[in-house]
């Protein structure tokens, strides 16, 4: 986690690379203004594969994040709008093996309301070639995994969602436990 100041002393290192996550399937609100030097994704488009319904590979996030002109061993700062899509971007990375990454403490939201300045121009990238870390998985708990270590000693469930996001009235419905 890193603050809007540590962020803002480094824009102009050339190893440093910005990325905005977004839930708007349109960047108007990342081209309206920025965080300068910062590239867009759409969450879903970059982290999630269409049809199969999981996350993509780490060669198919090794490819996207070569686009950016992203090298393994630039530090990655991740920002989302909302923070939550940024926190997922930097899960999914670090899955993919990525090792050098942050996320900006307080995201977009912050950096605003500390009065740090927005860009309109997206940063001109030279694509490179991104050879993806190892993958490692084993943060993620997928239902038959859960089922099975439930009850065990030692392991607990926790349901952290909002209230609104428990009763069903925000983000994904059905209501109730999990």
């Amino acid at each position: 986690m890193v603050s809007p100041g540590w962020l803002a002393s480094r824009l102009d290192d050339s190893d440093v690379r910005v990325i905005e996550v977004s839930s708007a399937n349109d960047d108007a609100r990342y081209s309206a203004g920025h965080i300068p030097g910062a590239s867009w994704w759409f969450w879903k488009n970059a982290l999630w594969h269409a049809t199969d319904w999981e996350f993509i590979t780490a060669e198919q996030l090794a490819q996207r994040l070569g686009s950016l002109g992203v090298s393994p061993t630039d530090t990655v700062v991740i920002y989302g709008d909302p923070v939550q899509f940024g926190t997922y971007a930097f899960w999914v990375l670090t899955m993919a093996g990525h090792k050098n990454l942050r996320l900006l403490d307080g995201g977009r939201k912050r950096w605003v309301a500390e009065g740090r300045p927005l860009s309109q121009k997206s940063p001109d990238a030279s694509p490179v070639a991104y050879t993806p870390g190892t993958a490692d998985f084993t943060s993620r708990v997928g239902r038959d995994d859960l089922r099975a270590k439930l009850g065990q000693p030692g392991r607990q469930l926790l349901d952290v969602r909002a209230p609104e996001e428990y009763r069903g009235e925000r983000v994904s419905p059905p209501s109730g436990d999990l």
